[in-house]
C-alpha cells in the first residue's frame, strides 16, 4: 500500500500539525504509517556443558539482539546485536555465588562465577538483569538465568589424636599397679563440589575406648593396670569412631621378675 507523488512514496502525511495514520479510498485502505518498534532478546550458551562449575571453571556468554517489528510485523532480516544501555546486574544468586559480568564484544557477555568455596547449597539459577533503551521508546529491561553447579558435600571421619597420658603414641609403665588417661579427636571433613574442605573436630568419650590384655582393665577414659610380678606384658587400647578407622595404642608394662 502506498500513495505517490511522481515516482516517490509518501511517507508522511499531516493535517495541520497532527499524524494520519491511515488514508482510505471508500473502504479500501491504501495507505498507513510505518510504525517501527523493537524488543530484545537475551540468549546463553556455555564453554562446556549447561552450567558454570563449582570450583569456577567454565564461563557463560549471554548475547542481546534486537528484533525490529513494522507495524507488529517481525522482521525477520533486521536482527542485530547491540549493547546494553547499562551495566549489565546480577540481580540474584544463590549463597556462595560470585557472579560477574563484561563485555566482550557489541552485544555479547562474559559471564564468570568464582569458586563457592565450603558454602553448602543445592540451589543453582542466578538472575541477570540487562537493560535496552531502543531508537524509539521505552526502555526494554529483561533478564536471563544462568546456572552454576550446586556445592553438596561428602563427610568423611578420621581419628588425628589418639593419646595415652597426653601423649600421642604409645609408652611403658612400671611394674606397680598404674592408670593411663585416655584422651582422642576425631576430625570430621567436608568435601565439597568445589573441591574445597573444611573439618570439625571432636573430642572423644568414653564409649569411643576399649583395652584387651591381661592385667589391663578399661572403665570411663581410664585404663587400670594391675602390678605386674611377671614377664614384660602389653595391653592393647582401641580408639574408635563410627564412619573411621580404628586407631590402637600399645602400652608396655615393664617385667616384675
Amino acid at each position: 500500500m502506498s500513495i505517490k507523488i511522481g515516482t516517490a512514496d509518501v511517507t508522511d502525511i499531516k493535517i495541520g500539525t497532527t499524524n494520519v495514520n491511515h488514508v482510505y479510498i471508500g473502504s479500501t485502505l491504501v495507505w498507513q504509517r510505518l510504525t517501527t518498534t523493537y524488543d530484545i532478546v537475551l540468549s546463553v550458551t556455555y564453554s562446556a556443558g549447561t552450567y558454570i562449575l563449582a570450583n569456577g571453571t567454565r564461563s557463560a556468554t549471554v548475547t542481546v539482539t534486537r528484533k525490529t517489528y513494522v507495524n507488529s510485523v517481525y522482521q525477520s532480516g533486521s536482527d542485530v546485536l547491540v549493547d546494553a544501555s547499562s551495566a549489565p546486574t546480577v540481580v540474584s544468586q544463590p549463597s556462595g555465588c560470585n557472579f560477574s559480568i563484561s563485555k566482550t564484544s557489541t552485544g555479547t557477555y562474559s559471564i564468570t562465577a568464582s569458586s563457592r568455596g565450603t558454602t553448602y547449597s543445592l540451589s543453582t539459577e542466578a538472575v541477570l538483569g540487562f537493560s535496552y533503551t531502543p531508537p524509539a521508546g521505552a526502555v526494554i529491561n529483561k533478564t536471563i538465568s544462568v546456572y552454576q553447579e550446586d556445592n553438596d558435600y561428602s563427610t568423611s571421619y578420621s581419628i588425628i589424636a589418639a593419646k595415652l597420658n597426653n601423649y600421642n603414641g604409645n609408652i611403658t609403665v612400671g611394674n606397680t599397679a598404674n592408670t593411663v588417661n585416655l584422651s582422642g579427636t576425631v576430625r570430621r571433613t567436608y568435601t565439597y563440589t568445589s573441591g574445597s574442605s573444611s573439618y570439625t573436630d571432636i573430642a572423644l568419650g568414653s564409649s569411643n575406648y576399649s583395652v584387651s590384655g591381661t592385667g589391663f582393665t578399661y572403665s570411663n577414659s581410664v585404663v587400670s593396670v594391675s602390678a605386674n610380678s611377671g614377664a614384660e606384658r602389653y595391653g592393647t587400647v582401641y580408639f574408635s569412631y563410627s564412619g573411621a578407622a580404628t586407631v590402637s595404642r600399645t602400652i608396655t608394662q615393664e617385667s616384675g621378675q
